[in-house]
């Protein structure tokens, strides 16, 4: 077992003890809804052009690839979550797994992670607003709607679950319906058939960019897959979490692929991938398609679908950002302060405080139009970092859990973990010798040596309180 906050033995049940108090008000289909919520965001409406921008046609291997990762991920962490369901999921994991110094970076990387991602988020709704308003500035946009999150995180948690249950309906209707008519233009059902000529039939076919660009593209479509992982955070305040923390994993990655897929498919079919990809965001490939697809309204319609899924990308964020600071204030590694509850059991001054980091996060988009990229490239590497200690975490779960007792059973143990570690090593390297990307490295490396110093501050600082 791994130390706590004072260097005293905990058993894994002193663990789920430490952070209990909080709401058991979230039902099962709201936290599949939540999941999907946070998943389904800018990742894919916005990203989705960077990364057609790469790899063209070929953008749905791209997909592939790091549906691939989210997979091994999803089913690693479902098999933990049922035996820990705690607020602090995979970052109290990495501290009885791990040790306490894994177990404070994963925390508190993942909550600065959800602070970057609700400002790019953020800085994504003023651009969207920017369709219908050309004039007015995107930060305006960007702190008004980082401010609602804020409020609504504020309310006790089962409206939380039902105002981000609705937003999530709003935006998978949209995309299924987005798909239905897609397909029935693609192969001819309604109108000429546009077919297949614009993924296989452009320069340089259905690689135009070869496998270098699909592989760059990796980068951006495992961002759109990262979000998964929110469900877990969910764990402390769903009514029945053996059960409904692993099934919502389990639909909620199988939905996604689909989403993703076929959606990116229709993107490349309808519109050459020369128009639909971009290395600078500034339309949704999906507004872009409606538009020159002629149908009334439609483009007005979408552009209002992608900037409510970005304020739902929004709140689930908030969510969890404001669980992992609580989790943190209960292990002892935040103010104390931070984990009370009020009387709704809502870490208010836990969600106040990550709001605080938000509204600063999204500031930014007043001092460079590039905000949404700088902010992703270092959401990325914290990414990347959780899910790989997830995947470590559960290597070291198994050793003292068999598999056959577990109610959730994580096929191929261990070489898809070892898979999963390899590709995500590949794609951080990628990362640090790519123009493009090495901003999510040179931010990335300072932050975690910082978190670690900080880390061994801390520790001296509660030995010397213990001792007195």
């Amino acid at each position: 077992m791994s130390d706590g906050p004072r260097g005293a033995m905990m058993d894994e049940q002193a663990y789920l003890d430490r952070e209990a108090g909080l709401e058991r008000g979230l039902t099962k289909a709201q936290i599949t809804m939540i999941g999907l919520g946070g998943a389904i965001g800018t990742g894919l409406f916005m990203g989705s052009g960077i990364a057609i921008g790469y790899a063209g046609p070929g953008v749905l291997i791209s997909y592939l690839i790091a549906a691939l990762i989210a997979v091994i991920m999803v089913f690693s962490l479902s098999e933990m979550a049922v035996v820990h369901p705690t607020a602090g999921s995979f970052g109290t994991y990495a501290e009885i797994y791990l040790g306490p110094l894994m177990g404070f970076v994963v925390r508190y990387t993942y909550w600065i992670q959800q602070v970057l991602l609700i400002g790019s988020e953020a800085v994504a709704v003023g651009i969207y607003m920017g369709w219908w308003f050309p004039d007015t500035p995107v930060w305006m946009w960007a702190i008004g709607s980082a401010a609602t999150v804020v409020f609504v995180n504020t309310r006790a948690v089962h409206n939380f679950g039902s105002v981000e249950y609705w937003l999530t309906v709003i935006k998978v209707s949209a995309i299924v319906a987005f798909i239905i008519v897609g397909l029935s233009r693609i192969f001819g059902v309604v109108g000429d058939p546009i077919g297949l000529h614009n993924v296989t039939g452009l320069a340089g076919g259905f690689l135009p960019n070869g496998f270098s660009g699909v592989w760059f593209a990796v980068l951006m479509a495992l961002f759109s897959f990262m979000g998964l992982e929110f469900v877990v955070g969910t764990a402390s305040e769903a009514k029945d979490p053996r059960t409904a923390i692993p099934a919502a994993l389990r639909t909620m990655a199988g939905r996604l692929v689909l989403f993703y897929i076929l959606a990116l498919f229709i993107i490349v079919a309808f519109l050459p991938w020369t128009e639909s990809g971009a290395k600078v965001v500034t339309e949704s490939p999906f507004v872009k398609m409606f538009a020159g697809a002629g149908i009334p309204y439609a483009a007005g319609i979408m552009n209002f679908v992608v900037a409510s899924a970005a304020l739902s990308a929004m709140n689930t964020s908030i969510y969890l950002g404001s669980r992992m600071l609580f989790s943190l204030a209960r292990g002892g590694y935040a103010p104390k302060s931070l984990g009370e509850l009020n009387d709704q059991h809502v870490p208010m001054r836990a969600t106040i405080v990550t709001g605080v980091g938000i509204l600063a996060a999204a500031s930014l988009s007043v001092l460079t139009p590039m905000a949404y990229n700088y902010l992703f490239g270092i959401v990325l590497f914290g990414g990347l970092l959780v899910w790989g200690s997830i995947l470590v975490s559960h290597i070291r779960f198994r050793r003292k859990h068999r598999g056959s007792d577990l109610p959730v059973q994580m096929p191929f143990f261990p070489y898809a973990q070892i898979l999963g570690l390899v590709l995500l090593g590949a794609i951080t390297v990628t990362m640090a010798i790519d123009a493009d990307w090495q901003v999510a490295v040179l931010a990335g490396g300072p932050w975690l040596i910082a978190i670690i110093a900080a880390y061994f501050v801390w520790r001296r600082v509660a030995g010397s309180a213990s001792a007195s």
